[in-house]
């Protein structure tokens, strides 16, 4: 009589483990659907600012939103230049 409770309350354990299990992997394919949708966002929002700064559409100041690190500095001619 023992036994047989001792082997039913291991099985319930095993199958609530087992369920357990099942939802962490769930969750965990889930997380990773979320992280991978939002690579894809983020890359194709800099191929489009890409794509508009390589046409000209937009500012290049606008456009990067310094997601990089770049400068754009408008280069003049000097004054006292050495040509003679």
């Amino acid at each position: 009589m023992r036994q047989h409770l001792a082997d039913e309350a291991q099985q319930i354990k095993r199958s609530e483990e087992a369920a357990k299990q099942r939802s962490m992997k769930k969750y965990g394919k889930q997380v990773q659907a979320e992280k991978l949708q939002e690579r894809a966002k983020q890359k194709s929002k800099q191929l489009d600012k890409i794509k508009m700064v390589r046409k000209g559409r937009a500012n290049v100041e606008s456009a990067l939103d310094d997601d990089f690190d770049i400068n754009v500095e408008d280069s003049e001619p000097e004054s006292g230049s050495s040509r003679k």
